[in-house]
């Protein structure tokens, strides 16, 4: 019994070792980028050299909500009572149209555009932004005239984007059918499940930096077009307590498998490290962050059951606590102004 204990002992001492190095490593190779301001190119930077920027615009707060899924629980969150919800017809490209807000929940008018990637594909092509030859970065048609339409001057606004959200999700369904599990140092008491055989964390992070890469650019792409403009970018609810997975079906649309499940750590260590990657990047970006309400958390720090809509979206309810935090957004801005 003792030789076994002094061989679990090393084993885990062996694993923080792995996963503290794993960390450097991968730490080291992550790609920040931001635009040159008036040439379009990509230039690696340090995120540790930016401050935060505050926007000293004036007037009144005027919302602006971009993104795809999980604006739909901010939109039924804040949406009047009796009020028709709008019929989105994908023939036209996205746009930005008016949302009918119930009183009190949100300082001003807000106005929102879906972008779910069917609906861009069909009219802008399958990228919102990409390197192009020569660093330079490229932005489509479509999206930069959507963007213009954010008036910039008189007065004081924000931009609130939720777009994917779901790249964790996607590394985690890979564990299913094929096992892994991985050690994340600022969380080490989530724990490892003992039948899935364990990678390194430099490897973990680099397919979630491969995955979010795209979300990275957009929002490279919306800081260089609107430069006056407070953009923040809203990270996505945590995993719920449910074991249950859902997988995303040829038509984008979400089932839930009883038979499939995935231990709770894992997912929460899948989110835990997506999150901290979307903040770095986006603070590189001169962007702010809106943290997942605390009231909606468990304590393990999954999303607490009432909140939930499905495995990986927030409900109206948790759309609520979303709108408040946009509320205090809002009220910095003006305050800002004055």
């Amino acid at each position: 019994m003792k030789g076994l204990e002094e061989k679990q002992a090393a084993r885990t001492a062996q694993l923080h070792r792995s996963a503290a190095l794993g960390a450097g490593i991968a730490s080291a190779r992550l790609p920040f980028y931001r635009p040159e301001i008036g040439d379009g190119h990509m230039k690696h930077v340090d995120p540790g050299r930016f401050t935060r920027h505050v926007f000293l615009l004036e007037g009144t707060a005027l919302i602006y909500l971009l993104g795809a899924s999980h604006i739909v629980a901010i939109l039924d969150g804040c949406r009047a009572e009796t009020s028709l919800v709008p019929d989105f017809d994908q023939s036209s490209p996205p746009r930005f149209r008016d949302w009918p807000l119930r009183e009190g929940v949100l300082p001003d008018r807000m106005k929102m555009a879906s972008i779910y990637i069917g609906h861009v594909a069909m009219h802008w092509g399958p990228h919102l932004a990409e390197i192009l030859p020569e660093r330079r970065l490229g932005i489509a048609a479509g999206f930069q005239s959507l963007l213009a339409t954010i008036e910039t001057d008189g007065e004081a606004r924000a931009l609130f984007v939720s777009m994917r959200g779901e790249e964790y999700f996607h590394l985690g369904q890979l564990g299913v059918a094929h096992p892994y599990d991985f050690l994340l140092p600022e969380r080490p008491d989530l724990a490892l499940a003992p039948d899935r055989p364990l990678l390194p964390l430099a490897v973990v992070q680099h397919q979630m930096v491969q995955a979010m890469s795209r979300t990275l650019l957009a929002l490279t792409a919306m800081r260089k077009l609107l430069p006056r403009v407070r953009i923040v970018r809203i990270v996505p609810p945590p995993p719920t307590a449910s074991e249950d997975v859902t997988r995303w079906t040829a038509e984008n649309s979400l089932q839930t498998h009883h038979t499939e499940r995935l231990p709770s750590a894992l997912r929460l260590k899948l989110w835990l490290l997506y999150t901290r990657l979307l903040e770095e990047g986006t603070r590189a970006l001169q962007l702010e962050v809106l943290p997942v309400p605390g009231a909606a958390l468990h304590p393990t720090g999954l999303l607490r059951r009432e909140y939930m809509a499905d495995a990986i979206h927030g409900n109206a309810l948790y759309g609520g606590l979303v709108c408040g935090q946009m509320a205090n957004v809002c009220t910095e801005t003006l305050e800002c102004a004055t």
